[in-house]
């Protein structure tokens, strides 16, 4: 996260011993702020808050968008993308333009994942059940199926639980799960 990504030693090691035939994009928590203008991850300060400081201190190493630098790694090893869209601080035209970029850079993105670990206590501000969640990822994957009708879409599931939780996370977990599994607008889902 704190340098362009092909130049990473660690990331090389990875994807020599791992050999993955896909990536994703911009990854975990960083997804929820990630914007494809500025460089780095186009953090705004507003969204993070403080949060993420080794990652923001680092945004000087870029010299670009970690989405020029993440293609360049794409295109050096021939991988395929899962991108994960901002649904927290980002919208869907971003979405949008970020997988135009990777299919004009003849990228193949395998799946959108449609958000990051919204079951979790800090995104109830918003998310605070799945319903709303649903509403919104719906919304993204109506415009991303009218644009890119083969790509497959993926939902932010929870944890597992115990089939009789008792506690109140639990409980919202089960709930997530159970109304998320009511649908079929999506073809995959990210345990989180």
């Amino acid at each position: 996260f704190t340098a362009p990504i092909e130049k990473e030693p660690a990331v090389k090691t990875i994807a020599q011993n791992i050999r993955p035939s896909a990536l994703r994009f911009p990854g975990g928590t960083v997804a929820n702020y990630y914007h494809p203008d500025g460089i780095g991850y186009g953090f705004r300060q507003e969204d993070v808050k403080g949060g993420f400081s080794d990652i923001t201190k680092a945004m000087p190493l870029f010299d670009k968008n970690a989405i020029y630098h993440f293609a360049d790694l794409c295109k050096m090893s021939n991988y395929s993308v899962v991108f994960v869209a901002n649904m927290w601080t980002g919208t869907i035209e971003e979405t949008l333009w970020c997988i135009d970029f990777f299919q004009k850079q003849n990228i193949k993105v395998i799946g959108v994942e449609l958000g990051n670990e919204f079951n979790l206590k800090q995104y109830r501000t918003k998310y605070t059940s799945v319903q709303v969640y649903i509403q919104q990822a719906k919304e993204y994957a109506a415009a991303i199926r009218k644009k890119y009708p083969t790509i497959a879409l993926g939902v932010v599931a929870a944890d597992a639980t115990e089939p009789n939780p008792k506690g109140s996370h639990q409980i919202f977990m089960n709930q997530w799960n159970a109304d998320l599994g009511k649908e079929n607008f999506y073809e995959f889902y990210s345990p989180h």
